[in-house]
């Protein structure tokens, strides 16, 4: 597990850097509308997307019954069923933009049903790669994929390719995927697949397919509303706020999560041993995220008005409310992996409807009650806390008692408060500079950091700063 972290740790946190720097190019180029234009049509790609797994690369990392002929016929499968989804899609764009009264959804959205095809294609190869533990060259695909898109972005809007400046990693990020990860894994290709393959996967793939059904409403029913009730700029200065918020949890969150599944997996017979590497997990993530939750709260305007300008002011007062959710994120992401592992899809699907249910009444309650983006932030939020409740489902179905499912948290609880009185002091200070103010709050964090490290024995700093000294 510590190599496959260490590869994904390495693309991801090299990406946080890429990342941020095209961003705030392209937030410069860019209008906020372009950036709601395409938070529209992404909304309904990963839809169709959701379609397109069906679970399938979960059940490749989980079940170990399956042979060669039925990886050929799963491949088979979902090569047909991308071909009809694209078109599906394809067909849908002229509905998309009429529903949200802008005609270059149309065009945006047919060309995105490429996405849909190639990402469709790559299940299989993607799901043997992660099977197979092949974290290198996911990494280093990644990481190179990520700069190669990213500059000719850049380089796509300065010369005035406009909102289609945008598209161009979704479209052609999928395509070179697909032809890395089939290289570097390839599948046969049956003209007439065997139902029998998908037979075997089914009853796993099924309650996964319909979790990450519900949970697509929970993560995008916010946008589609903000889009639809406040309009698509509004909605660009709400999804800016949103995927800067998200930055940290993809890049903390997603270095782990896609190693959990399949070293969990190998522990499958034993249910003690997968709960005490997870609680485990569990207590290192609160003690990271919970302070950075804080950083972002206090670091707000900073973060906003160095990476995007000015033009993206309106999104500041969204961001920090959206950001004291980061921490909580950060551990349930991993949530799922859990019970994928312990064979028990169902009881995640069942927890998915639950909290999907209560996350479209406070959408609402947002949207037609208080009647801002700030609203429905806060009730995204509010109803992201209130799905604690479903450590209760994890201690059952671990067999623990309630409060070991919430002790993992408690260490985070002192660096977190530690943390946001000292950056609330910051704050009362007034400094001028942007640039010194988020240097000053992000040293206040990496100190925190490494002081709870050391103390819950994270990380040996002491040794780590010994071994650097004898080396000079």
């Amino acid at each position: 597990m510590k190599s496959g972290l260490a590869y994904t740790a390495l693309a991801k946190y090299s990406g946080i850097f890429i990342s941020l720097l095209i961003s705030s190019v392209l937030a410069r180029l860019l209008p906020p509308k372009a950036f709601g234009v395409i938070a529209v049509a992404t909304v309904f790609i990963v839809f169709f997307s959701i379609f397109s797994d069906m679970g399938l690369s979960s059940a490749i990392i989980q079940k170990r019954n399956l042979t060669e002929k039925d990886y050929n016929n799963l491949f088979s499968f979902t090569a047909y069923s991308g071909i009809i989804l694209g078109i599906l899609f394809f067909l849908c764009s002229s509905l998309i933009a009429k529903f949200y009264g802008d005609p270059q959804l149309n065009n945006i959205c047919r060309l995105l049903s490429l996405n849909i095809l190639f990402a469709t294609w790559n299940i299989v190869p993607n799901g043997l790669l992660l099977r197979d533990k092949e974290f290198k060259f996911i990494g280093i695909r990644t990481l190179g994929v990520q700069i190669i898109l990213g500059v000719i972005s850049i380089v796509a809007a300065y010369m005035g390719a406009g909102v289609y400046a945008l598209l161009i990693n979704p479209v052609l990020g999928s395509f070179l995927i697909f032809i890395l990860n089939y290289y570097k894994q390839p599948v046969g290709f049956i003209i007439k697949p065997k139902v029998e393959s998908i037979k075997k996967v089914a009853s796993y793939s099924i309650y996964t397919f319909g979790f990450s059904l519900i949970n697509y409403f929970t993560r995008n029913l916010d946008k589609l509303f903000v889009g639809k009730v406040f309009g698509l700029i509004p909605l660009g200065y709400y999804e800016k706020s949103y995927r800067l918020m998200m930055l940290p949890v993809q890049n903390l969150s997603q270095v782990i999560t896609p190693v959990l599944h399949p070293v969990l997996a190998d522990f499958q017979d034993n249910l003690n041993d997968q709960i005490a590497k997870y609680l485990k997990l569990v207590r290192l993530l609160a003690i990271i995220g919970m302070p950075v939750s804080a950083f972002l709260f206090f670091s707000a305007d900073q973060l906003v008005l160095i990476i995007f300008g000015k033009q993206w002011v309106p999104s500041i007062p969204v961001f920090k409310i959206l950001s004291l959710s980061v921490g909580l994120q950060i551990v349930a992401s991993t949530s799922g992996a859990i019970y994928q592992a312990m064979n028990r899809t169902k009881v995640m699907f069942y927890l998915g409807m639950a909290n999907t249910a209560i996350n479209v009444m406070g959408l609402l309650f947002g949207v037609y009650i208080l009647k801002s983006i700030e609203g429905v932030a806060w009730m995204w939020v509010i109803t992201f806390y209130l799905g604690l409740w479903n450590n209760i489902v994890l201690a059952k179905c671990a067999r623990l008692s309630i409060m070991d499912t919430f002790r993992p948290y408690i260490p985070s609880i002192f660096p977190t408060l530690i943390c946001a009185t000292i950056l609330y002091g910051i704050s009362l200070m007034r400094i001028e500079s942007l640039i010194i103010s988020l240097l000053l709050n992000t040293s206040v964090l990496l100190v925190i950091e490494g002081i709870s490290a050391q103390y819950f024995k994270i990380v040996d700093l002491k040794s780590t700063i010994l071994k650097i000294k004898n080396k000079f």
